[in-house]
Order: structure tokens, then sequence, then C-alpha cells
């Protein structure tokens, strides 16, 4: 949609009489689905726009035309249509037909409380037709009710009015803000996607492919960084098991620049069990981020997803969430995105390009993004590639000391410490909890206080004693949970 509505916008401007000309409705506020295009004209002829417009070659009908308006629909089967409007009231109009239609009701709802009336003609006396200002722009709209400028993509009525007002609207991110992207495919055409980075002003690029295969072209991605000055770190992504361990060893993940973990859903898995071994990747200390969250494909059923566990486990070790920003996807959403902000996740919008056209995936990816009201300082697209690099050294460093709650999580299923060795740290624990724990079944309240754990609820005692019958107390909560 942005695509098509981008080169109708190209064309209308091309012609002669018009002014200004933009697209409005759900695409300039980046929904991720939209069913039809809005075009709004500044022109000083309607007649030569409505021509133009309605003589496109993307237009397969005309359905209706006149008095400055025209419909139509189109060869991709999306109805569009087209409002010509007076230069003086075009701000106001632009607002209006951008929407979302509460966001405007909430915002008349201020302006009739201040006196004013405000339409898709401009600012009014309330109870007048007394013009107190034309809205030639949208600012003039805003600061007619006290306001600074609402950036399209928060204008649904969640709050953006309210955080206007009280001054804590978030200066949303823009393009220009990515130093880098976190993911570009190992198996791409990386020179060219190299060449395609330098021009769009990105100094880095995470290229990411199977465990050990950045690793073992580590000589080829310094030499393409050498002749290009775009720094190339070496990542992976890495499926995380069933039981929430990692498909390859400690030893080579921990040799990558940066590793994100990906919890593909499996069939019959409910959300609480996915977020699980979210949860033990994340305690790991090994991943940096989680790819993919939601597992979503658009327009397609998604499968469970116990999001708010998912972002509160990361929250705990610092460890981002990655914003699949391939349209088809856009996996961590934007709802996602707003409460990991809460919640102090960073976020990592990753293109995935293989080629340097998919690069165009960081501006759909940024959309969803200021629609999550993020701002650089919640991307880790903004920081250096030498700032990166250093996160995962620290948390390497943490990890090693047993230090933020890392546990160690390593591939395959997990290989149990020797009886006697179980059996002479169980001796050390000799407490009532330990007891209850080694019971078979397990009891309901000591189910559910494991579950609070894993939730991120403080549990000292139980912490303790699970540590000391294993090297990893989430995992062998988890493997207690699952004995039931």
């Amino acid at each position: 949609a942005l695509e098509r509505g981008a080169h109708i916008v190209a064309a209308l401007r091309a012609e002669g009489a018009v002014v200004r000309a933009e697209l409005a409705g759900s695409v300039r506020r980046g929904k991720e689905t939209v069913a039809d295009l809005d075009f709004l004209v500044a022109a000083e002829s309607s007649h030569a726009v409505t021509a133009r417009f309605t003589s496109l070659p993307e237009v397969a009908e005309v359905l209706s035309r006149g008095g400055g308006r025209a419909r139509v629909r189109l060869t991709s089967g999306h109805q569009s249509d087209l409002r010509i409007i007076p230069v003086e009231s075009y701000g106001a109009a632009l607002h209006y037909f951008t929407g979302s239609k509460l966001h405007n009701i909430a915002l008349r709802a201020r302006a009739l409380r201040l006196g004013i009336k405000i339409s898709d003609h401009g600012i009014f006396r309330r109870g007048t037709d007394h013009r107190i200002a034309p809205g030639e722009t949208e600012a003039a709209i805003f600061a007619a009710v006290g306001l600074p400028f609402i950036a399209p993509e928060l204008r649904e009525n969640t709050g953006e009015i309210e955080a206007a007002a009280d001054g804590t609207l978030p200066q949303v991110v823009e393009e220009r803000g990515l130093h880098g992207d976190c993911a570009v495919a190992s198996d791409g055409d990386l020179a060219s996607l190299v060449e395609a980075a330098a021009a769009r002003g990105l100094s880095w690029l995470m290229v990411l492919g199977p465990p050990g295969e950045t690793i073992a072209r580590r000589a080829e991605l310094d030499a393409l960084a050498a002749r290009s000055g775009v720094a190339l770190l070496a990542g992976a992504v890495v499926q995380v098991h069933q039981n929430g361990t990692l498909a390859a060893d400690r030893a080579t993940l921990a040799a990558h620049d940066w590793v994100a973990a990906e919890v593909t859903p499996l069939e019959g898995e409910d959300a609480g069990a996915r977020a699980t071994r979210a949860e033990i990747a994340i305690a790991s200390g090994l991943v940096d981020a989680i790819a993919r969250p939601l597992g979503r494909t658009l327009n397609r059923p998604a499968p469970p997803c116990d999001v708010e566990r998912l972002l509160r486990a990361a929250a705990r070790l610092d460890v981002a969430v990655m914003l699949d920003a391939h349209p088809d996807r856009l996996d961590l959403d934007a709802t996602g995105c707003r409460r990991a902000r809460e919640l102090g996740v960073r976020i990592a919008i990753a293109s995935g390009a293989r080629s340097p056209g998919e690069f165009v995936r960081l501006h759909h990816g940024v959309i969803t993004a200021r629609r999550g009201w993020l701002e650089a300082r919640n991307l880790l697209n903004g920081l250096s590639a030498s700032a990166l690099v250093e996160r995962r050294r620290d948390r390497l460093r943490r990890f090693a000391a047993g230090a933020s709650g890392a546990h160690d999580v390593i591939a395959g299923t997990p290989t149990p410490p020797s009886s006697a060795v179980e059996a002479e740290r169980a001796s050390r624990y000799p407490t009532g909890l330990l007891k209850r724990l080694a019971a078979r079944p397990l009891d309901d309240e000591i189910a559910a206080r494991l579950d609070r754990y894993f939730r991120g609820e403080q549990d000292e005692h139980l912490e303790e004693t699970l540590r000391g019958i294993s090297d990893n107390p989430l995992q062998k909560a988890f493997e207690l949970l699952h004995s039931r």
C-alpha cells in the first residue's frame, strides 16, 4: 500500500495544478493492514487533478467523480478516494482524513472545552462560523488546542493527547536515527549490501547465520568492512529446544558478536510453555535478543504467546527483543513495542535483507517502532558497533561470574549432575522445601510457587534451594514443573 500510494502521489504532484498532495488515512498512520487509500490534494483546478487521477494506469474502474472528489478501484482491488481541498484548509483536512476517528473525536472534544470548533475546513469559534485560523498546517490545528504536533503514527487515542498536554509525548524515532541494521542474512549478497548500507548512512550491519557460520567467515567480513567503512558483526540465530536449551554449544555461541534466540512455536504448544522456553533461553546469559517473539505472519492465525512474560524476562537480564521488519510479519508489533518501552526492554530493528532493495524494510520497522511510541534511546539500532560488542562482552562477563541471575543452558537435553554430587548438594539443604520439591507429584502450592518464580517473582528461599541441587535453578524448576 505504501509503494502504490507513493507512486500515485508522485503522479498527482506532477500535475501542474497541484500545490500539495499527500497520502492520508490508515496508511499514513502506519497501520499494519489497510482496506483503502485516501489521497488529499490542494490544487488550483479540481478538474485537471480529477482527470489526472481517474486516468492513472493503476485505475481499473472509476466509481464516482465530481464536486472536487473522485472514487476509483485500483487494479490491486483497493478502493481509493481523492479529495481536493483549498490550500487554506489543507492542514485541517489532512488531520481529519488521517484519523483515527477516535483521535479526532478526542481532539475536537478538547477544542470544544476551550471554546473552539475544529473541522476539516479549519478552526472556528465555537457555535459560530467565525474562522479563527484557516488551518493551513496540522501544526496549527494542534497549536489551537495548546498541544505540540502529534506524529500521525501516534493518533489512535491511546493516551497521545494526554501525553502531549503534560509534556511526556515521546520524540518518536526517525529512520535517519538508525546507525545499523540488526539482521542481514549471511547467505545474501554481502558486498552489495555493504555498498547499499554505506549509501544509506548506516555504519554497521549485524550478519546473522546459523551458529558458527559467521565466525568461520570473520576474515571475509573484516575485509569487506575495511573496504567499505561499514562494520560487519558476526552474529548467530540459534533455535530454542522444547526444554528451553539452545541448539548450539556454549563455546560456539560465546564466540559470536551477537546471538539471537528464536523460540519457534511448536505444534500444540500453549502460550505458557512457549514463554517458559523463552525465559530459559534468556536466563542462559548467552542470548542478546529474542527473534520473532510473536512467531506471527500477518493475516494468518497467530500462535499462542505470553508477550508480557517474555518481555519481563528480557527486562530482568537486559536482553533485547527483535522487530522483524518484513512487512508480512512486523514482529514484534506496535503494542508489544510500547510495552517493551514501559519495561525498559530495548528493541532491535532487523530487515533480514539479502539484497539492497530489501533495506526498505527498515522503513517498515521504523513505522512500527513509532506506533509503539519508541524513541531513539529505546532501540539498539541507535548504538555504535563498538557499543553493541561491549554490551555482549559485559553480558558474557556477568554470565561467567554467575551474576544478575544468568544461568547456564547448554545444547540439547541438559545433563544433570551425578547422583553423588546432587546428593552432596542436597545434604547441605535439609529443608522441608527440598523434600516437597523432591515429592512426586508436586503439590499444587509448590507448583504455583515455581510458576511465580518463572514470572519473575523474587523467592530467595526457593532459588537458594534450587541452586543447591542444580547449576541452573531456572532449568531445574522447568524440569520439576514438567515432571508433574
